[in-house]
């Protein structure tokens, strides 16, 4: 979908990729979402699951890939540029092993998402594979659908559900109606946040 802005982009304008990057880890779209792909097609991306920022170590690498080309461009200011990775880096890592330890006593327990953007965090954090009660926060669920999750929910008995501040609260309480399972908004976007050097440190500590 940003397509024609890049087109209108000016032809001396570098245009990097950092999904195509060789240090980013890349996962494939779950069966389950990629079947459902053409009731959203401003949300798909091919075979691709593009949620790489939820690793941590996506995030080094993409931090590294963006240090080398602004070094390149502005080559007077490359040791700044290398420095603040540093930073930054060193942030990630240690979040990173105190978010691990954290996790470690509930790395078991089932849990549910309403979108599939969590993998690449939950690969990186030793974590059971979410379980998708609903893909696209755009489509009305059906009553049989409704029904398939309740059924879902009851057999699997998860510890929690994780709900996008997109998806509506009401949607929420329909899916998981008589449950008695605690919800919690987690966003994956991190719209929320102010930009700052140490936004995202703040958003893995908050997803954590």
């Amino acid at each position: 979908f940003l397509n024609p802005a890049f087109e209108s982009l000016a032809k001396s304008t570098l245009l990097i990729s950092l999904a195509e990057d060789e240090e980013i880890l890349l996962l494939p779209v779950p069966s389950k979402e990629q079947s459902k792909k053409e009731h959203n097609l401003g949300h798909a991306h091919g075979n691709t699951d593009m949620h790489i920022w939820t690793s941590p170590q996506n995030a080094i690498a993409m931090a590294q890939l963006i240090t080398a080309t602004l070094s390149n461009i502005d080559p007077s200011n490359a040791t700044n540029y290398q420095n603040n990775f540093n930073t930054l880096k060193e942030k990630i890592n240690r979040v990173s092993a105190e978010i691990s330890q954290e996790l470690i006593a509930v790395k078991n327990r089932k849990y549910v998402v309403f979108h599939n953007s969590w993998q690449y965090f939950q690969k990186s954090f030793g974590l059971q594979k979410p379980i998708i009660i609903a893909l696209h926060e755009d489509i009305t669920p059906s009553v049989k659908s409704i029904r398939e999750t309740l059924h879902k929910i009851k057999y699997i008995k998860p510890s929690c559900v994780f709900s996008d501040p997109q998806v509506t609260d009401i949607r929420v309480t329909t899916l998981i109606e008589g449950s008695n399972l605690n919800t919690i908004k987690i966003d994956a976007l991190a719209s929320g946040y102010d930009v700052n050097e140490d936004a995202y440190i703040n958003w893995l500590k908050d997803v954590k």
